[in-house]
Formats: C-alpha cells, sequence, structure tokens
C-alpha cells in the first residue's frame, strides 16, 4: 500500500515540476505537459518492477528461518 501511494504521489510531483520548469525556459504548456507524461510514464514501470521484485522477496522472508534455532551446534 505505501509502495502505491509513494509511487502516486511521485507522478503527480514529478510531473507537475517537470511542466513548470519547461514552461519556465520557453517551451509550449502541450508539450511541456507530453514532455512530462513521458517521464512519468518511465517512473511508473519503475515502480511496477519493484513491485514484482518484492513479491517473491516477501514469500521468500516468510520461509527464512530468521532467528529461530533449527539445529544445536557441535560441542
Amino acid at each position: 500500500m505505501g509502495l502505491a501511494v509513494f509511487g502516486t504521489v511521485l507522478t503527480h510531483v514529478t510531473t507537475d515540476r517537470v511542466v513548470e520548469t519547461l514552461r519556465s525556459k520557453g517551451v509550449p504548456a502541450g508539450e511541456a505537459r507530453d514532455a512530462a507524461r513521458s517521464v512519468a510514464e518511465v517512473n511508473q514501470w519503475v515502480f511496477y518492477g519493484m513491485a514484482v521484485a518484492l513479491g517473491p522477496a516477501f514469500i521468500c522472508s516468510l520461509f527464512h528461518p530468521g532467528t529461530r534455532v533449527t539445529s544445536t551446534p557441535a560441542s
């Protein structure tokens, strides 16, 4: 859930700031919005990749013994 919220906020903030920056450099509004959407789409794919990678990592963490003692040490 946190990754989804973070991704959404990041996408909106990035889009707004890219548009503002390009507009301040004299780029027309339509072109600035198109460029900002392109940047946001790249970020979106990165978050999709992270979500896919986190799924198996979570499954592995469920089966990891952690600090449980699984055998006694040899003396």
